[in-house]
């Protein structure tokens, strides 16, 4: 999972707020004891800023190499857990799909029998205009 798509799911597991029935307030889908590690996490997570070239990312940040103090190891971690257990998919619609109806069965055809409006070119046509710097009007139109 690349960052910024374990950024967004780790903002849908922490949302909270209008996630109820009738849009009220509700739990999230995240939660966490009070243990050392998890507060080392948020300590992490509240250091962590967005990317000044990606808004939708965090910013890479490696440890110290020397002491292995800082970085951003936890939230990759996290990302990678909440990666392992996948938002479950929006409800769908109440009206099922006919795939034998009028509609369904038009747009298929129309897909299917498309046609690629391209000009017609004879046999042994070739665009020199990709090959080549000379100008067009220097080179012969038939080879």
């Amino acid at each position: 999972m690349d960052r910024r798509h374990g950024l967004n799911t780790l903002r849908h597991y922490l949302a909270w707020r209008g996630r109820a029935p009738n849009g009220t307030d509700g739990t999230p889908r995240l939660r966490f004891m009070r243990t050392e590690g998890n507060l080392w996490l948020f300590d992490q997570l509240e250091s962590m800023v967005c990317d000044p070239d990606d808004p939708e990312d965090v910013l890479k940040q490696n440890a110290d190499w020397e002491t292995g103090e800082g970085g951003d190891d936890g939230y990759d971690s996290l990302r990678y857990a909440i990666a392992s257990r996948p938002l479950p998919a929006p409800p769908q619609d109440d009206e099922p799909f006919d795939a034998w109806s009028p509609e369904a069965l038009r747009a298929e055809y129309e897909r299917k029998f498309r046609v690629k409006r391209t000009p017609a070119r004879p046999r042994g046509w070739v665009d020199i205009s990709v090959c080549t710097d000379v100008p067009l009007s220097d080179l012969p139109l038939w080879l």
